[in-house]
C-alpha cells in the first residue's frame, strides 16, 4: 500500500512525500494516534500552562493552584513535568515563600507571552 502526502509550511510551495506502508509494518490508527497523544501532551499541559500564566501575569501559584485550575483528571504528572519544562526553559519562574514553591511567568517573558497569547486590539 502507498500513499502521498504533501507537506507545506508556506504558500505556493509544498513537497510531495511517498509513505510506503507494507502489511507487516503498518500499525493500527488507534495506536499510533495513542502514541501521538501520549508524547504530545506535555506540549498540550505546556500551553495550557502558558496561557493560564498569561492570564494571571502578575501572580504566583503554588503546584495545586495551577493543578486545579486547569482541571486535569489524573494529570498531576504531567503539568508538574511541562511546569518544570517551561521553568528550565525560562518562561517560568518558581520562588519559595516559607518552604512553599510559588510559580508565575518569568518577568523577562512576561511581556512576549501576553502579546502571543492576547488577541490584537485595534
Amino acid at each position: 500500500m502507498s500513499s502521498e502526502v504533501t507537506i507545506s509550511d508556506k504558500p505556493g510551495q509544498s513537497i510531495a512525500v511517498q509513505n510506503e506502508v507494507t502489511t507487516e509494518t503498518e500499525v493500527p490508527v488507534s495506536e499510533v494516534l495513542n502514541r501521538f497523544l501520549e508524547e504530545q501532551r506535555n506540549d498540550y499541559c505546556a500551553w495550557q500552562l502558558i496561557l493560564f500564566f498569561a492570564e494571571h501575569p502578575y501572580i504566583r501559584f503554588n503546584r495545586l493552584a495551577v493543578i486545579h485550575a486547569l482541571n486535569h483528571e489524573n494529570g498531576r504528572r504531567y503539568v508538574q513535568k511541562a511546569l518544570d519544562e517551561l521553568i528550565e526553559q525560562g518562561i517560568i519562574k518558581v520562588t519559595t515563600e516559607g518552604n512553599l514553591p510559588l510559580y508565575s511567568l518569568a518577568e523577562d517573558v512576561r511581556r512576549i507571552v501576553i502579546k502571543l497569547t492576547r488577541p490584537a486590539q485595534k
